[in-house]
């Protein structure tokens, strides 16, 4: 039977230094001296690890431009930028957005959140670039997005170190660059950064599944087959290595696999059965994105296999929330992308030259199971699987 979503969140917002952005006299406002009733402005802003505690109203159930599916943002309340025209009313403003690649839903939830953002300032206009997952394609993008002389770049890197000279490049030339989800290395790459923690979400699972064996065999033990996604990833590396600090603290706990399926469904799939087939034992499934769980789950049902065993990841899109509803997945750390409107507002601020921080660091969500679905799952991204039109409808809030 399936679940309402209902709407609650709590956010914890940690907003790092400061900056006042990539301005170009020639191009873009002069920065403006700061407004401290500005509930972005600096002066306001703490230290990365006293973060801003505040409980927004999630914004109404939209329709996702990228997707044409429902969507619901949770952090309208960060950085709000008022609607109607920006910087000068009669220009029209070209934001470039880079991302990795486009067949993987949860960068589609990152131009769904942007483009939204977009629709309500009527002299913004979006043009999305793909990289195909190539960082080298990524890198000349980003090129091409100063050679057209766009006014402010969003970019999601693909390998974030890959990204820096094609970065600092456009920052340099006067346009500002904001970088969404994966923070490269190198801070002076870009004017702002909207990102958050990607291991706290891997070290809360793991805890999660250290409890499920703890039950299950009274202690924590058993085999772990774990797929890993795109190799050198800041959330690759932060997935792999939060999950292993928790689980080698558990000697009876054997972790097999790490083989990588690039955040694929179809490459989980045919990992999934080279793992499942060298290992006739197998208690959890870890996959470090969301779409590589279900790939996963459908290669162990494909084998008659999944009886007992427990399908744990990353992400979490309505397919995602459907599974753990269905009983199908058993638990997702999420990490949404559903961020791409606090970028916007922050290369808006750039634009129109005001102060604004250099980082935002986004709260961390709670690990999503059966128990707590049907209050966590609201803010899920992707579209709606079938069946379930009525668990997201347009124009309402769920519940």
């Amino acid at each position: 039977m399936r679940r309402i979503i209902g709407a609650s969140a709590v956010l914890l917002l940690g907003l790092a230094a400061c900056s006042t952005g990539g301005t170009n006299a020639g191009q873009r406002t002069a920065l403006q001296p700061e407004d401290l009733s500005d509930p972005c402005s600096v002066s306001k802003q703490y230290a990365a690890g006293h973060p801003i505690i505040s409980t927004p109203t999630a914004s109404m159930t939209q329709v996702g431009p990228a997707t044409q599916t429902p969507v619901v943002l949770p952090y309208t309340t960060v950085c709000p930028v008022p609607a109607g025209a920006v910087g000068t009313a009669s220009r029209t403003y070209t934001i470039g957005l880079s991302l990795p690649f486009t067949s993987n839903t949860w960068f589609l939830g990152l131009e769904d959140s942007l483009r939204l953002e977009a629709q309500r300032h009527p002299n913004i206009r979006v043009t999305v670039l793909n990289a195909n997952q190539d960082a080298s394609v990524q890198a000349q993008n980003i090129n091409t997005f100063v050679a057209q002389g766009v006014d402010a770049i969003v970019v999601d890197p693909l390998q974030e170190q890959a990204l820096v000279p094609a970065m600092t490049r456009a920052k340099a030339s006067g346009i500002p660059v904001v970088d969404v989800d994966r923070e490269v290395t190198n801070s002076s790459a870009f004017t702002n950064a909207v990102t958050g923690d990607f291991s706290q979400g891997p070290r809360d699972l793991a805890q999660w599944v250290a409890t499920q064996l703890a039950t299950k065999y009274g202690k924590p033990q058993g085999v772990i087959a774990e797929i890993q996604t795109d190799l050198g990833s800041a959330p690759q590396l932060a997935r792999y290595s939060a999950f292993k600090q928790v689980m080698d603290k558990h000697p009876g706990v054997q972790v097999v696999g790490l083989e990588s399926a690039n955040a694929d469904e179809s490459q989980a799939y045919n990992v999934m059965k080279q793992i499942a087939s060298a290992n006739p034992r197998i208690d959890v499934v870890y996959a470090q994105s969301e779409a590589m769980v279900i790939g996963a789950y459908k290669a162990m049902q494909a084998m008659n296999r999944t009886q007992g065993v427990l399908f744990v990841g990353a992400d979490l899109s309505k397919e995602g929330v459907d599974y753990i509803t269905q009983g199908q997945v058993a638990a997702l750390a999420p990490w949404t992308p559903l961020m791409g409107d606090v970028a916007l507002r922050l290369a808006i601020r750039d634009i129109e030259g005001r102060p604004g921080p250099k980082v935002v660091w986004l709260p961390d969500q709670a690990v999503v199971t059966t128990a707590n679905v049907s209050s966590t799952g609201v803010y899920a991204y992707g579209p709606v699987p079938a069946g379930a039109k009525d668990v997201w409808p347009i124009g309402k809030l769920p519940g």
